[in-house]
């Protein structure tokens, strides 16, 4: 496999950017008590690299009620409410919460004139303090499986999924520069999270091991093999659209997703999670309810939060929407709010005040049997 890094190289990697301390655990991970790193966010880091200039393009009017209160109790989170739709309803799409509090909303699967769905160049950015959508630098390459995060430099990093390409976008300049690709892997359906100098990228239904994408080198790391399927002996497992967070003591989660050795592509509860230092997944805590196509971040108090997503398996079923907002608190997952408008392929990310954005997916329709994409925005404040 060429442009990869070996797996000897991933430790030292990996540790080099999360600052691990030698002789670490590698099963569960501990408490975060007395821990001084910052929590991690699986969308958005800070850094000194600037903020993003204004962008142009047209404003979209919020309405005078999209930051109504919610009325449905959130025990995770002080408050809840809808904000202002996202103008270009997507699913698929990716989320990046950029340092000076504006959210990107990036390519993605928008809606085709004969019905069905086309992959987005769309690039569009919401605005706090106005509370409105703008219009921003569209991404070069059309995208339909989006994945996005913050990287420590303060861009924004895109991966193209079912794309063609990987792209950074420099605040600095507003301008978007094309990236390096792995050579014979198919980058799709997976999670996409920051890790100190490095990107990882956590699933993907082709996929036997992790990958990690380095910022400095624009190169991809291959890391530890994912872990002997449950079921399936003598195969790996293999998860399509998991959720993925990194927690302030530096372990990496894989959550939920589609198991692709079973025929309907049946979501799963499992839970996976690679401790610092450590060269294989272990076990963590199952899910409440079966989870696929869903979002997560870490929260402000360094809490791993998922957001959406389906219930079922993939092939011969209508979606069934999770409406649950799950939180770990450590030992076990828990309920911390109720989703607004349930829907599945939708994504987050989390500002530099900890108000979590959940953004866009599809929805079922009233009917119960078709699918409709949906701008619905709801923020999550701490």
């Amino acid at each position: 496999m060429r442009n990869l890094v070996p797996l000897a190289c991933f430790s030292a990697v990996i540790c080099a950017a999360l600052g691990c301390a030698g002789g670490a655990d590698a099963g569960a991970p501990q408490g975060n008590e007395g821990n001084e790193r910052p929590p991690a966010q699986s969308s958005a880091t800070t850094n000194d690299a600037g903020s993003p200039p204004s962008s142009s393009g047209p404003a979209v009017d919020a309405g005078t009620d999209a930051l109504a209160p919610s009325a449905n109790a959130s025990p995770g989170f002080a408050a809840h409410r809808a904000g202002p739709d996202l103008p270009t309803p997507r699913m698929y799409l990716g989320a990046a919460c950029a340092p000076d509090g504006r959210v990107f909303a990036i390519g993605g699967q928008s809606a085709a004139q004969n019905g069905g769905r086309s992959s987005s160049t769309a690039v569009e950015i919401y605005e706090p303090s106005k509370n409105v959508w703008t219009t921003g630098t569209s991404i070069p390459t059309a995208q339909a499986m989006t994945t996005a995060a913050v990287g420590y430099d303060g861009r924004i990093y895109a991966f193209g999924g079912s794309g063609d390409g990987n792209y950074a976008y420099d605040p600095k300049t507003n301008a978007w520069r094309k990236l390096s690709s792995p050579k014979n892997v198919a980058l799709t359906a997976y999670a996409m999270v920051p890790m100190g100098h490095s990107l990882a990228l956590v699933g993907g239904p082709n996929m036997n091991t992790l990958l990690t994408y380095d910022i400095d080198q624009d190169a991809f790391v291959e890391g530890p093999a994912y872990p002997p399927d449950p079921t399936f002996a003598g195969r790996t497992v293999h998860r399509s659209t998991p959720a993925a967070g990194l927690l302030p003591d530096g372990s990496l989660w894989m959550i939920g997703g589609f198991d692709t050795l079973v025929p309907d592509l049946a979501a799963t509860t499992d839970t996976f999670v690679l401790a610092p230092n450590a060269t294989s997944w272990k076990p963590g805590p199952s899910l409440p309810t079966a989870l696929a196509r869903a979002s997560a971040v870490i929260d402000k108090q360094g809490r791993l939060v998922t957001f959406g997503g389906q219930s079922n398996g993939y092939v011969g079923h209508v979606e069934s929407c999770v409406a649950d907002v799950l939180r770990f608190d450590g030992t076990s997952w828990m309920p911390a709010a109720t989703i607004l408008d349930p829907r599945v392929g939708g994504a987050a990310c989390v500002d530099p005040k900890g108000n979590a954005y959940f953004i866009g997916g599809e929805a079922v329709a009233p009917n119960g049997t078709d699918t409709a994409l949906v701008g619905t925005v709801e923020i999550f404040s701490p």
